[in-house]
Parts: structure tokens; sequence; C-alpha cells
């Protein structure tokens, strides 16, 4: 038994150098998931209306946003009506918190596009995502080994 490799450092030596850098990003992706359920469970954390929606907002940028010198561009437009459904909330009052994340500076409107400010919301609630540094730092979705 002292000549064999345990089964790990086997495949690690089968796959090349490349492995190391693979086992972070997976890893990464999954901490990313795991937080995000975190975040999509944010009612049972006591947060109120307000921080939900700067959350979310975090989320959309995520998923959906475009760096830019004044903070993620959202590709795609969301109702007042969507947000409210992903808050568990009404549209009304969505409408309200929005009003005043913009009037906050954690929200820029242009035409029907909103832009996040990711900077100010994550100083804002004081935790930042991990979404938002990996999206700071690579864009998963082109950069992944994996990606097509």
């Amino acid at each position: 038994m002292q000549g064999r490799q345990p089964g790990l450092e086997r495949f690690q030596r089968y796959c090349g150098a490349w492995f190391g850098v693979s086992v972070q990003e997976i890893s990464s992706e999954d901490l990313q998931q795991w937080y995000r359920l975190l975040l999509r469970s944010s009612g049972f954390l006591n947060l109120g209306l307000h921080e939900r929606i700067a959350i979310t907002l975090l989320e959309l940028a995520a998923d959906f946003g475009i760096m830019e010198s004044r903070g993620a561009l959202l590709k795609a437009s969301f109702s007042h009506q969507d947000i409210a459904d992903l808050v568990g909330a009404s549209r009304p009052r969505v409408t309200e918190h929005l009003a005043q994340l913009e009037r906050e500076h954690l929200v820029i409107r242009q035409g029907r596009q909103l832009i996040v400010c990711v900077d100010e919301i994550g100083n804002a609630i004081t935790v930042e995502p991990p979404s938002i540094l990996a999206l700071r730092a690579y864009s998963p979705r082109k950069e992944h080994p994996f990606a097509a």
C-alpha cells in the first residue's frame, strides 16, 4: 500500500494543471448558488421589504447585468410586478420602494431599463453577495471552462 496514491491525487495527476483552477471555479459556482438560496429565503431572516428588493436587484444584476461606469445595466426590462413576485410583495409597495431606491441613488432609471448601483447597494445593505464579486471579476458564463 505504500506506493499507491489516493484516488484524488491520482485523478489530479491524470487531469493535469488545469484541475486546481477548475475545482476552484466549480466550488465558487456552488457557493454562489447556495448563497442565492439563502438570499431567496431572506423573508425568514427578518429582512424588510426595502432590503429584499435591494438584494433581488443585486441578484438580477448578477444574472442579467452589464457592468458600466454607473453600475450594472439590466439588459432585460423587469416590471414592478415581476419584482413584486420575486420578493413576495404587492406591486404598489415595490413601486414605492423602487422610487425610494432611486432617491437614495442606488438605482438609476434609463428608459424602461434599470441601472443597479452595485457598489452603493452593497454598502447600503452592509454585506455584498459573492455573486456580485464574481460579476466584477469575470463573467462565469463566458469564461467558465465548461461553458459552450
